[in-house]
């Protein structure tokens, strides 16, 4: 509590509400003389506030929770377009913000940063991913499919693209997507596709991603 000239001031945080979250919060103020006053405040939930009202509020650091509530959206692949305009929506108002020195160049970096790994966090490494996150631009941030790879080689392991390209491969394969369309979306052939899918099938539905790989090789070696 803070206030001066005999007025006290109470901050409410924005909230990011769960299910239990009251739409009013109960206030009750005791004073020394034994009175005692309660009363009832709306409280303000970030759902309730549109993209313009962050902007205007200078709620910049709420962005990145504002693009969660496309959760669904971006996830399951579908109806995300309004997603998209509202991450380029965001991404030319931070710009506009950097130019009149409302936000630094670090604070621009770090929002559009903090977008992504939010972005990232929801899709997982599907194809929205990499759409997503490029639209902050000047950002520069590692897909899903991208740190994979990196894993693989800096465990030192030769099989790193293989490994990354069966753990691809075993995602897709818990959305029941068919061998087809895998090799489509990976942009491998076909046959090769078939090997690994029939390699993580004896491993479902937990996908061991190392002992099918080490099927894989055995078989290969045969």
């Amino acid at each position: 509590m803070e206030g001066t000239g005999g007025i006290r001031k109470v901050r409410f945080p924005l909230t990011k509400p769960t299910k239990e979250t009251p739409r009013y919060t109960r206030i009750s103020y005791a004073f020394p003389d034994g009175w005692e006053i309660t009363c009832s405040e709306r409280n303000v939930f970030l759902s309730d506030l549109s993209k313009e009202e962050i902007i205007e509020k200078k709620l910049y650091a709420y962005i990145p929770f504002y693009i969660a509530r496309y959760e669904m959206e971006l996830s399951t692949e579908k109806n995300y377009q309004k997603a998209l305009e509202d991450l380029a929506f965001f991404r030319d108002k931070m710009v506009e913000l950097h130019q009149t020195k409302e936000l630094t160049g670090e604070e621009l970096t770090d929002l559009g940063s903090f977008v992504n790994t939010i972005v990232v966090h929801i899709t997982d490494g599907n194809d929205v991913e990499k759409e997503a996150t490029s639209i902050m631009g000047g950002t520069v941030y590692e897909t899903e499919s991208e740190r994979l790879r990196r894993v693989g080689r800096e465990e030192g392991m030769e099989q790193g693209d293989e490994l990354c390209l069966i753990r691809m491969v075993c995602r897709k394969l818990k959305k029941g997507k068919s061998v087809e369309q895998i090799a489509e979306e990976l942009e491998e052939e076909e046959a090769r596709i078939q090997v690994l899918c029939d390699a993580a099938r004896d491993f479902a539905p937990e996908y061991d991603e190392r002992k099918i790989l080490a099927a894989v090789m055995q078989l290969e070696s045969v």
